[in-house]
This record gives C-alpha cells, structure tokens and sequence, in this order.
C-alpha cells in the first residue's frame, strides 16, 4: 500500500505541475508587463518566477524518475508477496493436483506474470489520476480566464474520458 500511494502522490504532483507553470508564466508575463509601463524593466525582478518555472522542471524531472523506481519497487514487492501465497498454498496441495491435467490451465495462469499486471493497473491507475487533476486544473484555468468556456469544455471532456478510457484499456490488453 505504501508503494501505491507514492505513486499516486507522484501522480498528484505531476497533475498539478502545469497549473504551477501556468501561474508561473502568467507572473511572469505580469512582471514584465508592470516593469515595461513604468520604464524600469530589470531581470531581478522576474528572477522569483524564473525560479520557480525550473524548480517546477526538475520537480517534472525527479516525479517521473521516481515513478519508474517506485513501480519498480512495487513490482519486487508484488512479486515477493504473491510468490509467497502461491508457495504456501501449493505446500497444502497433494503431488496428485500437480499431476491432474484439469489444473494445468490454473498453474500456467500463476506462472504468467500476475504480479506485472497487477503493478501495470496501480500505474494506469495513478495516471489516470494525473490525468484528471490536469483537467480540472487546466479547467479552472480556463473558467477563471472566460467563463463562457465550460459550457464547451463539459461536453467535449465526456467524448474525450471515453476516448483516454479505451485507450488505456487497449494497452492494458496489448
């Protein structure tokens, strides 16, 4: 549970990277703006949002860094716990289930991997969590900028959750 909810963490902060950089940018387009009406534009004072646009690109760095360790490390430990499971419960087996060909379809099933798909869906589902919170923050945005925009964004959103849903489902079984 740790490790999932460190991705989910890491997939929280990479949703909301960009409404950072959009404030960030918007600062520093008011800065520039400011300093050029009163004749005195100097780089010191855009410095703090200079700042925090790479602070927000090595955040965006180590987040994605991150995420290929933590689901490395969920994948090791999904591995571990479900070897463990399966062993333990084919202690309890008599040789003859091993040898019945009726359970061979279960036992190729347990040797396929289980804990790389179970690792796969925790990862799609963290990104699609990152997913949604750029939505509603670049949504919020928009609504903040013109509020006519969410009567458009609403119905074009629907076709477009559909769409990220079929897409993950296709790479989910390919």
């Amino acid at each position: 549970p740790y490790l999932s909810t460190c991705l989910f963490v890491l997939g929280l902060l990479s949703g909301i990277a960009p409404l950072v950089l959009f404030i960030a940018i918007r600062g520093l387009i008011d800065t520039h703006f400011t300093l050029s009406a009163t004749g005195s534009v100097h780089m010191d004072d855009m410095t703090p949002w200079f700042t925090l646009v790479m602070v927000v690109a090595v955040i965006e760095a180590l987040v994605v860094l991150a995420k290929k360790k933590v689901a490395s490390g969920l994948s090791a430990s999904a591995d571990s716990e479900i070897t463990t499971k399966v062993l333990r419960k084919a202690n309890q087996l008599d040789i003859a289930y091993f040898e019945n060909r009726g359970n061979q379809e279960e036992i190729g099933q347990v040797q396929s991997h289980i804990s790389g798909r179970l690792v796969t869906l925790v990862e799609k589902s963290a990104d699609i969590f990152s997913a949604l919170i750029q939505v509603f923050t670049l949504t919020s945005i928009l609504v903040l900028i013109e509020p006519l925009v969410l009567p458009l964004v609403i119905p074009l959103f629907i076709p477009y959750m559909f769409f990220q849903l079929n897409l993950t489902k296709h790479k989910l079984i390919h």
